[in-house]
């Protein structure tokens, strides 16, 4: 008479949560740049100790993690904790607020029709922009 099968005992494994906090616990370099600037060759090969380059525009909060990959991960601001260097996350900086170029093949709005008061203006003296408060 053949054996019986094996029959595994069911595990339940909720393989989200393994799965998150395996990716957890994986190494991650980052680094911390105070300031980012371009210098000929020739000055950089003849740089010598104690010389000082300066950081224009650079402040203790212009410290930016980035990953491997060049990516901003985060802003920091550089400070100091026990005695040592050391850094502060700070909170993500919102969008900047830029105007776009319309594209091409767009209808572009006109302009706004004159108001009673800037035609009694372009009437009277010619004046060509009246600003309303």
């Amino acid at each position: 008479m053949p054996d019986a099968p094996v029959v595994a005992d069911q595990v339940s494994v909720d393989w989200d949560t393994e799965f998150h906090d395996a990716v957890a616990e994986a190494p991650l370099a980052l680094e911390a740049e105070l300031h980012r600037f371009s210098l000929p060759l020739h000055h950089a090969h003849n740089l010598k100790v104690g010389e000082v380059l300066p950081l224009p525009g650079c402040t203790v909060s212009s410290v930016k993690l980035r990953g491997l990959d060049g990516q901003v991960v985060r802003q920091a601001k550089l400070g100091q904790s026990g005695g040592k260097r050391a850094i502060r996350i700070e909170a993500a900086p919102l969008p900047e607020m830029c105007d776009l170029e319309p594209k091409t093949g767009t209808a572009h709005l006109a302009e706004p029709a004159p108001t009673l008061l800037q035609k009694d203006a372009l009437a009277k003296g010619g004046v060509t922009q009246v600003t309303e408060d």
